[in-house]
């Protein structure tokens, strides 16, 4: 990895980083050599880099959460973040809770049992039961954004045709 790789990885999500460089080899810094972007933003969409960043609750939310809870949302928020998510609504325990990813702050809950519009959220993100082996899941890409989903041919062809005619 090439320094401005690792200033950028440190941008992005330094305590991400340096937690994982500590874990990779129990070397700490010395394991940023070994490792590249790519492999770092795959083990963190799958759930295996933690940043180790607290979730706090704001004030005015009227969500109680147990400290319990609260550690489960900072992985699952790890995930989401690994995403791209920026607002989360969190399923947890029979509740939805409202999350601004970036700076894991539980913003409200999400009355489920009502019919209503909730605007701004980005990703839902389920969050496993605490005896669950898997305390986080997978965030699945839309499909029209999937690598492995064929791409709209016809779109990108009358996208290519339109940019074409604006050229001449």
């Amino acid at each position: 990895m090439t320094t401005q790789s690792a200033d950028m990885l440190r941008a992005l999500g330094g305590n991400m980083l340096h937690a994982h460089a500590s874990s990779a080899n129990g070397h700490g810094a010395s394991a940023l050599g070994s490792l590249d972007f790519v492999t770092l933003l795959n083990q963190a969409r799958a759930g295996e880099v933690k940043s180790g960043l607290s979730v706090r609750v704001a004030n005015g939310a009227n969500v109680e959460l147990t400290p319990e809870q609260l550690g489960r949302l900072s992985a699952a928020a790890d995930l989401a973040e690994a995403h791209g998510s920026s607002r989360g609504a969190f399923m947890i325990d029979g509740k939805v809770i409202a999350m601004d990813v970036p700076t894991r702050t539980v913003t409200g809950e999400i009355q489920a049992d009502r019919t209503g519009v909730v605007d701004g959220i980005d990703a839902i993100v389920t969050v496993a039961a605490k005896d669950a082996k898997d305390a986080t899941g997978t965030i699945q890409p839309p499909s029209a954004m999937s690598s492995q989903q064929p791409m709209n041919t016809s779109l990108l062809d009358a996208l290519s045709r339109q940019s074409d005619t604006r050229v001449a």
